[in-house]
This record gives structure tokens, sequence and C-alpha cells, in this order.
């Protein structure tokens, strides 16, 4: 009977040794940054938790009561595994708005055991001082404006300076685009003109160059071969410069061109590419004919304008 008493009594002793070691197992860190700080600004407490491995601590409740401080959110951060130690760290973002020496209350963090007891463990309370936000030597410790009229000023200053140059940039460029347009080269009278006299204005140009005597086929036909593409463009609104001669072709079917100067659009063109890109050299009668042919395109095409007065008496 007394041998059964006291190994009871032992289990009792060897059970509570264990829920104190549990306890004690659990230890908590507080930390918080900064220590010093103007109202307003966000202080982060920092709790770390050390369990051991197994334990499930749970992050602080929302609700927790951390006047004169304001709570604006909880963070968990992962869990580390360290010696069959478990590290769990909660962040904390707090706010004051009130001045002078503060106190963050202690913070109850509850866990469970690897065995499904339930626990709790409080943070360790931190001082935090919140100063205004000037403070001049000379302030005393009630709420300063949040700006002083000494910075105010030198923003002032500093929005006016600025606000000069860019008035001067301003006038600047508004002065040489005027300036620009002044000095503009007047309209040359020739962009004015219908598009088939200015093909027999071009045409004058490039036989005082006089290619051909002086041996520059290449030369020549280019710049023959330029001019239909010039006057197919203003005509007819092909971009002829940047296609290839089955593209104009193509373009000007759609908008109905009579096919026999279809065809003589495209006897100039390839003459001109055999010239330009196989080194073909033509005899000056060729050129001279390739030049008849594109003055009769342009005859046939050209938009004539009938007078007013005709009109008129119609």
């Amino acid at each position: 009977m007394k041998r059964k008493l006291f190994l009871s009594v032992l289990g009792f002793i060897l059970i509570g040794a264990g829920l104190v070691w549990a306890d004690g197992a659990v230890r908590v860190k507080t930390t918080a940054s900064p220590l010093k700080a103007t109202m307003g600004d966000e202080i982060t407490l920092l709790l770390r938790v050390e369990t051991p491995e197994g334990f499930a601590v749970s992050p602080p409740s929302a609700k927790s009561r951390v006047e004169p401080f304001e709570l604006k959110s909880i963070v968990a951060l992962p869990v580390i595994k360290k010696d069959a130690q478990a590290i769990q760290v909660f962040k904390l973002t707090l706010a004051a708005f009130d001045l002078g020496e503060l106190t963050i209350p202690p913070i109850v963090l509850n866990f469970k055991t690897t065995s499904g007891r339930m626990d709790s463990v409080v943070s360790d309370p931190v001082k935090i001082k919140i100063i205004p936000t000037a403070n001049h030597p000379k302030d005393k410790d009630d709420i300063r404006p949040i700006k002083d009229p000494v910075s105010f000023g030198r923003a002032m200053i500093k929005s006016v300076i600025l606000g000069v140059i860019v008035l001067l940039v301003s006038g600047l460029l508004v002065v040489k685009i005027i300036l620009r347009r002044r000095h503009r080269s007047p309209l040359d009278p020739e962009s004015l003109k219908p598009a088939h006299e200015r093909v027999l204005l071009e045409l004058k140009r490039l036989n005082d160059k006089n290619f051909l005597s002086a041996g520059k086929t290449k030369e020549h036909y280019s710049e023959l071969s330029d001019i239909l593409r010039r006057y197919i463009e203003r005509r007819f609104s092909v971009e002829a410069l940047e296609f290839t001669t089955s593209e104009i072709l193509k373009a000007l079917k759609i908008k109905d061109l009579d096919k026999s100067v279809a065809e003589k659009m495209k006897e100039v063109l390839d003459q001109a590419d055999l010239v330009k890109f196989a080194k073909f050299s033509p005899t000056r009668v060729v050129a001279e004919t390739l030049e008849k042919e594109l003055i009769q395109v342009v005859d046939s095409t050209k938009i004539v304008e009938i007078p007013k007065e005709t009109k008129k008496k119609k």
C-alpha cells in the first residue's frame, strides 16, 4: 500500500515537472524599430517565438489591445527549424498618434503542444518615444505644424525658380518656332502645277543632264523610271516609288486603267529595271522611244480642268 502511494506521488511530481518544462520551453523575444519616431510613423514590432519542434503557434489576434498604439497589420513569417527547435516570427506594424514616452503593451500568443494541450505566452512591453514632426531645440512637447515656416518658404522659392525657368524655356521655344516659320523657304511653284505638267519639266531637266552622251546609261534610265513613278503617285495615289513594277500594275488594275496604257507603263518600267539590275545597255533610239511612250501615258491619263467660263456657257 505504501509502495503504491509512493509511486502515485512520484508520478504526479514527474507530470508536474513535465508541464513546467513545456511552459518553460516556449520563449518570446520582443524587438521594436525604431525606438524613437515621429507621430504617425510606422513602427515595426517583431515577436520571435521559439518552441520545441511540433508546437503550433497562432498569430496574435487582430483585436489585440495595443493602446495607445494602432495595430495596422500582422504578418506571419515562414517557420525556421533548427536543432529540434522551431522559430516563428510575427511582424506587427503599429502607429502612434500621441506624443511622449509610450509603451507597447504585452501581447498574448497562443500555442498548442505536441500532446494537443493549449497554452499561451506573453511578449515583453517595449517603450517607444514619440516626438513631434518638427522637433527643433526650441520646440516644446506640444504638437507643431507638419512643416515649419522656414521649410515652407524654401519650397516656395524653389517652386518659383522652377516656374520661371519653365516659362523662359517655353518662351524661347515659341520664339524659335516663329522665326523658323518666317525664314521658311517659299513654296516651290512647280509643286503647285498639275502632275502632267511636272512630268514635262522633269523630262527636260533629265535631257539637259546628257547622261546618255556621258555614258551614264544606268543613271538616265533610273531617273526616267522615277519620273514615271512620281507621276503615278501624284495621279493615281499609288505608292509607286516603294512598289515593284508588278505591284504598281496590280494597284493600277484596280483603278480600271486602260490596258494599252498599262502596257506602255510596263514597257518603260521593265526597260529601266533591265538597265538597273541586269546591266542591259540599250541604244539611244530605245531611250527616245521609251520617253515618247511615257509622254503618251501622261497624255492618256492626265486630268484636264475645264475653264470656268466654258462651264458657265454650258
